[in-house]
């Protein structure tokens, strides 16, 4: 099959091997027992795992068919694994990318129903994305309409093109190479958390427009929902960041105002629900942060929070290839 007419599939890993990978697991079984799937999908493992802590035997624990594996020199989350695949297609001549993270649940008839609905819309040109329902467990992660003060959950509707603004979480969606190249792809500095967001942003800003899979549903584990297990204080920390600098470059003042007392919310509840008080402090820790500095010092330290951070993943990736 032409490259045009395949999608490149994306996993990305972070400390998990292949094998323990849910997702990986999915996507092999999928292709496995349907031959169409295999011709119409080539899978790239992106791993964003430290060399040093790779699993022994990473690439041969993947299936022999249409699979390929890539170690990153550095860890650039989702934005440097995205930019990477885009880089691939651009090469090769896909023009679209389905991306996972590690702990999704794919099926056959998921990736079936994508790849029929990429066909639909190939003839649509200002369709930048296409987006399923997408759970941890009973609470919907994606697609949400952004309003103002808020974003509310799409229920399901029959497929079709979602007006207004629209966001969707990276796992499960398919995204038009073109309109990535337009937009200059993931940004370096919403490197993990938000970078999502930030996407879907400029996609709406540019004047794409999101096709919703309405019919198909994927479940997701998702770390920001898991205060008393996997969520650890520097990832959080990073989300608090990530959150406040997105906020502060891309809504108004009173936005900006609001934001303030949904963290004071967020406060209260994590302090009553979570048996881990670490959170709830660190919240209002931030908030305080927030409150006493101006949005350009915030928005300058941000940023060289991000530069030091891009900075020590590249040494750490120039020291782990010695």
């Amino acid at each position: 099959m032409n490259p045009a007419g395949r999608c490149l599939v994306v996993v990305v890993l972070y400390r998990m091997s292949a094998h323990e990978s849910a997702t990986v697991r999915g996507v092999a079984e999928a292709l496995g027992s349907d031959s169409r799937l295999r011709e119409a999908c080539e899978v790239l493992v992106w791993d964003n795992t430290p060399r040093a802590d790779v699993p022994a035997g990473q690439p041969a624990t993947l299936p022999g068919f249409g699979f390929s594996y890539q170690q990153s020199s550095a860890n650039d989350g989702i934005a440097g694994a995205c930019n990477a695949a885009v880089h691939i297609c651009n090469k090769n001549g896909y023009q679209w990318m389905l991306l996972l993270d590690q702990d999704t649940i794919v099926t056959r008839a998921y990736l079936e129903g994508m790849l029929m609905y990429r066909q639909t819309v190939d003839a649509m040109a200002d369709v930048a994305a296409i987006v399923p329902h997408l759970f941890d467990a009973k609470f919907q992660l994606s697609p949400k309409r952004v309003l103002r003060f808020r974003d509310q959950p799409i229920l399901p509707t029959a497929p079709g093109i979602l007006g207004g603004e629209v966001f969707a979480a990276n796992s499960g969606v398919m995204l038009r190479i073109s309109a990535l190249n337009q937009i200059g792809g993931y940004s370096r500095d919403f490197w993990l958390d938000h970078s999502d967001m930030y996407a879907f942003h400029q996609f709406y800003l540019h004047r794409w427009r999101v096709f919703f899979a309405s019919d198909l549903v994927l479940q997701h584990s998702m770390t920001m929902l898991d205060y008393d297990g996997s969520m650890s204080p520097a990832r959080y920390e990073n989300f608090l960041f990530a959150e406040q600098a997105f906020f502060d470059l891309y809504k108004d003042g009173l936005e900006n105002a609001m934001q303030c007392l949904r963290l004071i919310m967020r406060v209260l509840r994590q302090h009553r629900r979570y048996r881990n008080k670490t959170f709830s402090k660190m919240t209002l820790r931030f908030l305080i942060y927030r409150l006493r500095n101006a949005k350009a010092r915030r928005l300058r330290n941000w940023k060289l929070r991000a530069d030091e951070r891009q900075k020590l993943s590249r040494q750490d990736g120039m020291e782990s290839t010695r």
